[in-house]
């Protein structure tokens, strides 16, 4: 899907317009058309402030040139009177403009003088930066669209504060070498590479595809989650500033998340602090404010005192940890049921292989807890419940189990 992409690119040093032309042709572009009313609106806003908002101009080559003809756009279409007016106040000699180009700021120059910037625009599925800093404005990753901000400190964004009608979204954003800052303010899910440097990402919906580099990146979604799915050293989770999490590993450094889910690597990961949590491979602890998934591996899953989560083991053998209310299911493979007190669970597949361990919950020797009446074991509409009384007798039951199924004899599964 073609989508019309305007870079503004800080060289760094001064060149030319012809340069800047070879420059924009290279990386795949060309020099801007101003030919809608967000470009307008850009430019203007271009030409008061610089792409940092520090309040200067700053002078850019764009595609406005005088041939034979008269003044015209990269593609032959004719420059309106109004826009030349406004791109040419400044011009000294207006008679005389055979070999001027128009560039931002607003004047009229030499195409051999030297400015530090150009505009450019691409129109296609695959935008590259260039090696310089771009910062990429109205339009970006829509759907079918992947942007390789490449190297360089770069900025991208596909809002701008009202240049666009609206923010596109739903396409794939590298954001490579270099100190970048990448904001999405669409809706449509949208992926973003975190790449070589120290990054700043925002997704209003998408996933991150996170790395740690040792460059602290700071990384945000709204809707959506940040995934570290290729990382194989283990990750740790530890509060953070405003609201976030530090997500570190031992080896390679931190970063600095808000997110709703959090996907961890092959590593051993302890994870806890976001509302979902993946393990991914690896033998995992996670304790989440909502929802975890262990994944691959021997994993432990941690239901903490005030919360109502639920709790995925899949794959290995699991011990779940019950401090708080849980809705668990095992998975394959042998898994434990840990009850604290407190503690609430529904289980969804006890199975052979599978054990209760209730040792923490009473408080003297139990030899046969149902005779002693430290436990009973009713089975209703398809379900059997557990309720405990800590100090035997069978006077003050305590339901803490709710189990899919109608089990006749649990004896096979306690741990007391």
């Amino acid at each position: 899907m073609a989508s019309r992409i305007i870079n503004w690119v800080q060289v760094g040093r001064l060149i030319g317009w012809e340069e800047a032309k070879l420059l924009a042709s290279k990386a795949g572009g060309s020099l801007l058309k101003e030919d809608s009313s967000p470009s307008s609106r850009f430019l203007a806003r271009l030409a008061e402030a610089g792409p940092s908002d520090s309040a200067h101009e700053t002078p850019s080559w764009t595609g406005a040139h005088k041939n034979g003809v008269g003044w015209v756009w990269m593609d032959g279409s004719p420059v309106s009177a109004e826009k030349l007016r406004d791109e040419s106040n400044s011009d000294a000699d207006p008679g005389n403009d055979s070999a001027y180009v128009a560039a931002v700021g607003p004047f009229l120059a030499d195409p051999y003088e030297d400015v530090s910037a150009f505009l450019m625009e691409y129109s296609g599925s695959r935008v590259e930066g260039t090696t310089f800093s771009d910062w990429f404005s109205l339009g970006g990753a829509a759907p079918g669209v992947t942007i390789l901000m490449g190297d360089g400190d770069d900025f991208y964004s596909d809002y701008n504060e009202g240049l666009a009608s609206a923010p596109s979204g739903g396409g794939l954003i590298d954001a490579g070498a270099g100190d970048d800052y990448v904001l999405s303010s669409s809706l449509v899910f949208t992926t973003a590479f975190d790449g070589d440097g120290r990054d700043d990402i925002t997704l209003a919906n998408g996933v991150i595809k996170a790395a740690i580099d040792g460059d602290e990146d700071w990384l945000t979604t709204f809707q959506g989650r940040v995934s570290y799915e290729h990382a194989s050293e283990g990750l740790t989770t530890s509060a953070g500033p405003f609201g976030a999490v530090t997500v570190s590993s031992r080896a390679s450094g931190r970063d600095i998340v808000s997110t709703r889910e959090l996907i961890g690597g092959s590593g051993d990961d302890v994870l806890s602090g976001v509302e979902r949590l993946s393990g991914g491979g690896g033998n995992d602890k996670l304790t989440p404010l909502a929802y975890a998934a262990g994944g691959r591996g021997d994993d432990i899953l941690v239901a903490e005192a005030g919360r109502k989560v639920v709790l995925l083991g899949d794959a290995g053998a699991d011990t779940f940890i019950f401090r708080g209310q849980a809705e668990a299911t095992g998975g394959a493979g042998g898994d434990l049921f840990v009850f604290s007190t407190g503690g609430f669970a529904r289980i969804n597949d006890l199975t052979a292989g599978d054990k209760l361990d209730m040792s923490a919950l009473f408080n003297a020797t139990v030899g046969d807890p149902l005779a002693e009446g430290f436990l009973r074991v009713t089975c209703t509409n398809g379900y059997t419940q557990i309720a405990i009384d800590s100090d035997g007798g069978g006077d003050e039951f305590v339901a803490i189990a709710s189990i899919k199924g109608a089990f006749s004899d649990l004896s096979g599964f306690w741990l007391l």
